[in-house]
């Protein structure tokens, strides 16, 4: 018999690699070093099937008209019409 030790069929390890289904983010934030830098490490991530990005939420509306993301990502400074930080809870 080898020195390899054998795993039985029944036998699972830690999942490793992307999920089934590919998730999809619409980031918005007005910096855009922090906007196209976390949006650059989620498309590196091999999890994440489709980033699009907004500098403003006017801009992530206009975005959702063509765009049905799993998650939104929203910096709460953000401007826009939609969004009031201050009456964030």
């Amino acid at each position: 018999m080898d020195d390899e030790k054998s795993v039985s069929s029944n036998e699972q390890g830690p999942r490793v690699g992307p999920p089934v289904a590919a998730m999809s983010i619409l980031l918005v934030d007005d910096t855009n070093l922090s906007r196209e830098g976390l949006a650059d490490l989620l498309r590196r991530a091999g999890w994440v099937g489709q980033v699009r990005t907004a500098a403003d939420t006017d801009a992530a509306l206009c975005c959702l008209q063509a765009f049905a993301p799993d998650v939104i990502l929203l910096s709460m400074s953000s401007k826009g019409s939609f969004v009031d930080p201050h009456r964030a809870a």
